[in-house]
């Protein structure tokens, strides 16, 4: 009841528009002009986002799963960009919400552990979140999996989108190794890899083959959301 008294004289403002927020996080226009973005697929297979297959520039299809699109003027890259910077606790739960439904639809639903990408230490300062740290365990604890982290990042603030293709592999493979003590924990598992936006997908296909090089045995990468190139 103090929750619905202090919205009514605190209201919140949408995401996208800043307008008040009667869903949520959005507001009634743009709430349906994301559920419009969900609804419509890949515009490039047609296929659900969580069952899209679209080819990745470095990752095995079958590997790659996403709950989101991540459109240039959509809803959807709104609240993907805004995860960068803000711990807002309905866009997590939403997240996680969608990224759970997307492994189960893919049959994923137990006897396998998460971990994720995690943020530069840099980044975090300037920033505040580590949002795939953040996505992972409201994941973990949606679907009760274990859940670890196991990556130690390096490296400052460069922008992967400001690399040419070949290079964003070699810079991946420059900030990412194993944490000690990590490998007993990963050897033998199923392991859901999660990110927030996957683009390219250089990073995560790193990330993926040092856990299998340690001993995991299958290795899913999961985003909240994808670049898809229609």
């Amino acid at each position: 009841m103090l929750n619905k008294f202090l919205s009514l004289i605190f209201p919140t403002a949408c995401i996208r528009c800043r307008r008040i927020a009667k869903h949520g996080f959005l507001c009634t226009e743009c709430k349906e002009e994301y559920e419009k973005e969900l609804s419509d697929g890949c515009l490039s297979c047609g296929n659900p986002h969580a069952k899209c297959r679209c080819d990745s520039k470095y990752l095995d299809n079958e590997k790659l799963i996403y709950a989101i699109p991540y459109r240039s003027d959509g809803v959807s890259r709104e609240l993907l960009l805004k995860m960068k910077t803000s711990n807002n606790k309905a866009l997590v739960s939403h997240l996680a919400d969608k990224m759970a439904s997307a492994l189960k639809e893919n049959g994923i639903e137990e006897d396998v552990l998460i971990t994720y990408v995690p943020r530069s230490p840099t980044k975090i300062r300037l920033e505040g979140v580590d949002q795939a740290k953040i996505l992972a365990y409201a994941l973990a604890e949606k679907m009760k999996l274990d859940i670890e982290n196991v990556f130690i990042c390096r490296g400052g603030v460069k922008e992967q989108k400001s690399l040419e293709y070949g290079e964003r592999d070699i810079y991946a493979r420059t900030r990412f190794s194993l944490r000690l003590g990590a490998e007993e924990k990963i050897k033998g598992k199923r392991v859901v890899l999660v990110d927030d936006i996957i683009t390219s997908g250089a990073t995560v296909k790193v990330c993926s083959e040092i856990l299998t090089e340690f001993g995991a045995e299958d290795v899913i990468c999961l985003g909240a959301g994808r670049s898809v190139k229609y």
